[in-house]
């Protein structure tokens, strides 16, 4: 899980030039921010911690090798 922002106000330039502020809260400020974080070039691994992510890394390769003998069977 990602912690982020429940509430965020968001400032933009839209199409004619002209400047915009709209709030967001709850799951469309999330998905906002998911968003966004996809046009800066950033994904989930870079907002958790190493520990985690290590973690994860190591369920994932246990995961893979237990569906590679299933498959292999």
């Amino acid at each position: 899980n990602i912690t982020r922002p429940r509430k965020i106000v968001v400032k933009y330039e839209d199409e004619n030039g002209e400047l915009n502020e709209v709030q967001m809260f709850g799951l469309e400020a999330r998905i906002f921010q998911h968003e966004y974080d996809h046009m800066e070039g950033t994904n989930f691994t870079n907002h958790v911690s190493k520990l985690k992510l290590d973690m994860a890394k190591k369920r994932l390769s246990k995961v893979t090798k237990k569906s590679q003998k299933l498959v292999g069977s």
